[in-house]
């Protein structure tokens, strides 16, 4: 996964690259001036001198800020494996779930959602939303709230009102 901030790193690289280049080009003009400084006014040599400093000047801090990049960059690739960690082990979750024998008294595609259903205490809406997210993008509302019911009629939910708003609570069996 590439971050926005390799383009920023491989920019200020290119922007350090043609910095070098043109102070090499102003040391060369120096080493000239220097060679012809009795033709030359002591002005321009100064002016010359202040314009390679100050590219020094922001060649330095370009690399400071590259070097803060990198770290962000490592930092940013650390927490993205960490987190992509994370993401395999909840997906091996929901494997076992899908691939688990079904419960007793339920089939088995009741069996898998329930085993997908999130724990606790959830709106028809939320538990819509969360299998969605696992993956299950063509599940409509009507077909939960049939799951819900059923799983409800079998004792492995029980719902209330909160609100206005049927709440859900999963038994854990």
């Amino acid at each position: 996964m590439r971050f926005l901030r390799d383009e920023e790193k491989d920019q200020l690289k290119k922007l350090v690259k043609s910095c070098m280049l043109e102070i090499s080009q102003l040391k060369m003009s120096l080493n000239k001036c220097q060679e012809e400084k009795s033709k030359l006014d002591c002005t321009k040599i100064k002016e010359l001198e202040d314009k390679i400093s100050s590219y020094e000047k922001e060649v330095s801090k370009l690399k400071k800020t590259i070097s803060k990049q990198e770290r962000k960059i490592k930092k940013l690739k650390k927490m993205n494996n960490k987190n992509s960690s994370k993401e395999l082990k909840q997906y091996k979750t929901y494997l076992k779930a899908l691939t688990a024998k079904p419960k007793p008294d339920l089939t088995s595609f009741q069996s898998q959602m329930y085993s997908l259903f999130p724990e606790g205490q959830h709106s028809s809406e939320d538990i819509l939303k969360h299998i969605q997210s696992i993956g299950f993008n063509d599940i409509t509302p009507k077909t939960v709230s049939n799951i819900l019911y059923n799983l409800e009629r079998k004792n492995y939910y029980k719902s209330f009102k909160k609100d206005n708003v049927v709440i859900w609570e999963k038994i854990v069996k």
